[in-house]
């Protein structure tokens, strides 16, 4: 019969579980050259992964996957996020210390006494940037351990549904040997910008904007609704920036990449044929259809990026004439203009810092689908099937009529109606 383009072989005689028998004889071997990675599993690492986390849930996302996976450091990744969410409110609090100062050089001007309350002040600011050291150190620290363990976890376990596949899933040229020990040292790293890392940093950013925003509007809500409404562009430029240096660095790298890695792989034959200028002038040629590009690219940065600075003149200029027009009203005092002002200042440098830590959840998102996708595949050749003997087999095998083609190879028979014998050892 054949299956897949896999021509399958046939037994004389053979019943189905026969064929079974034999498949859990060749399993006694399997099992011994496995003894090793079963023995490291059977120390807690691995054993009840596949038990507590079932891989056949297809329709569920790769973060909540990832997130299971993860569940065994629940309680480091638990403290990990308190950190990251104490790291977040320590921005708007050195904010408003930072704002006290205002007042003291007001005081100085006035002629007051103001050393106390100078060194009140810089001993606060000194404990709030220990603070802010500790919890750094909880986050980063703690949620980097869960994700080593998470790495190690789901490497073990990708190295085991390979070990699981049939020979032909092999033979496919996704899956030789090269680029399976890539996606091992490469793809399983990356689960954990799903789960710890960028957890701290969505809890870090929500501390940052939850707590930026109620002392904000606290102290003065005309100066806040003035800071949100610049918010909106800000963040489109922002945007804008982002993709304009990952197009310009995107288009730079690919360039000519296919010219220069043909040219290099078979670089014998190229200067046997002395075929170095054939290349050098194509990949020149690329170079100079790709130099207009290049030139919009600067263009339009250059006034994207103008945008993104100006913008931030534009929303002082604005802010500190609302504050002039409320104060000279009299509905606000200068205390709390500065420390309204400097609570959203701080508060958008915090959240900035704490967005380029975002790591990139593309590369990962695929990572961990393509990891799934293996995990989830169910082997076409499954070599527990059957029942191991209990005792040793004594008797002359024969095989009659065999053919076998790999599935990506159909046109081309391994095997052409192969007979072979087998006496009693």
């Amino acid at each position: 019969n054949e299956e897949d383009g896999v021509k399958t072989r046939e037994i004389d005689g053979g019943s189905p579980s026969e064929i079974d028998r034999l498949s859990s004889i060749s399993q006694t071997g399997s099992d011994s050259g496995q003894q090793s990675f079963r023995e490291s599993e059977a120390e807690g690492e691995v054993s009840d992964v596949f038990m507590d986390f079932p891989l056949d849930k297809k329709h569920e996302s790769v973060t909540r996957r990832t997130l299971k996976w993860n569940k065994p450091e629940g309680l480091l990744m638990a403290v990990g996020f308190l950190g990251a969410a104490v790291s977040g409110a320590i921005e708007p609090s050195f904010a408003l210390l930072f704002a006290e100062t205002f007042v003291t050089f007001q005081q100085v001007m006035l002629g007051n006494e103001i050393t106390d309350k100078a060194r009140l002040i810089t001993g606060l600011m000194s404990a709030v940037g220990f603070v802010k050291l500790l919890a750094q150190i909880l986050q980063y620290w703690l949620l980097a351990i869960t994700g080593e363990r998470l790495t190690r976890r789901v490497r073990r376990a990708l190295f085991e549904a390979m070990l699981r596949q049939e020979p032909g899933w092999f033979d496919r040229p996704e899956n030789q040997c090269g680029i399976l020990t890539a996606r091992l040292a490469n793809e399983a790293p990356q689960l954990h910008k799903i789960s710890g890392q960028r957890g701290g940093v969505i809890v870090e950013s929500l501390a940052i904007t939850i707590i930026t925003i109620v002392l904000a509007f606290y102290y003065s809500w005309q100066l806040a609704l003035v800071n949100m409404a610049f918010l909106p562009a800000l963040v489109f430029v922002g945007a804008l920036q982002v993709r304009d240096v990952e197009s310009h660095v995107g288009e730079k790298a690919v360039c000519g990449s296919e010219i220069v890695q043909e040219s290099l792989s078979a670089q014998r034959t190229v200067a046997s044929l002395c075929l170095e200028g054939h290349f050098y002038q194509a990949f020149t040629e690329c170079v100079k259809e790709d130099k207009g590009t290049k030139t919009r690219q600067r263009i339009s940065y250059s006034i994207v990026n103008a945008l993104a600075q100006g913008i931030q003149y534009f929303q002082n200029a604005a802010i500190y004439y609302l504050g002039a027009v409320l104060i000279d009203g009299g509905t606000l005092n200068l205390t709390s203009m500065f420390r309204s002002i400097s609570v959203a200042n701080f508060g958008a440098q915090g959240l900035g810092r704490a967005a380029s830590f975002l790591p990139d959840l593309n590369s990962a998102i695929t990572s961990g689908k393509n990891i799934f996708r293996t995990l989830d595949r169910v082997t076409k050749l499954d070599v527990t099937r059957g029942d191991i003997p209990s005792n040793p087999i004594e008797g002359n095998i024969e095989f009659r009529n065999v053919k076998f083609a790999y599935p990506t190879r159909k046109t081309v028979q391994v095997l052409k109606v192969c007979r072979r014998e087998k006496p009693t050892a």
